[in-house]
């Protein structure tokens, strides 16, 4: 706009709202591209825990088998087995237990703050 020049409402209506309708298309490709840079490294994560996975619970598999070994020479296979089994089973159940009070206890916080970002604007 020139100094002196006048517009009138319509022709600043039509600047402002394209202004706006360019504010939101620049603000929505900020988020779309931060979105796929977050997934990339989430993917890229995921790819080297699965990577790291297979020598963890093979290395996991031997152990059980040197453990449940080392028990039959006093209990037979059998007891060995069984015993080792069952350890497994309870670490894998108190994990569980673990895992899920902790996502509830998080799920929880963010209801929290959630409800109280509410009440700070009302």
């Amino acid at each position: 706009m020139v100094p002196g020049e006048r517009q009138d409402l319509s022709q600043l209506l039509a600047r402002f709202l394209d202004a706006a309708q360019q504010l939101v298309a620049a603000n929505l490709a900020l988020a779309r591209t931060q979105l796929q840079s977050k997934a990339q490294e989430a993917a890229h994560q995921a790819a080297w825990a699965a990577t790291a996975l297979v020598p963890v619970m093979v290395g996991w598999g031997l152990v059980c088998a040197a453990a449940a070994v080392g028990l039959s020479v006093r209990w037979g296979l059998e007891v060995g087995l069984l015993l080792v089994g069952v350890l497994n089973l309870g670490a894998g159940v108190l994990l569980l237990v673990v895992v899920k009070k902790r996502s509830g206890a998080a799920r929880a916080r963010g209801r929290e703050r959630a409800g109280g970002s509410d009440r700070a604007a009302a």
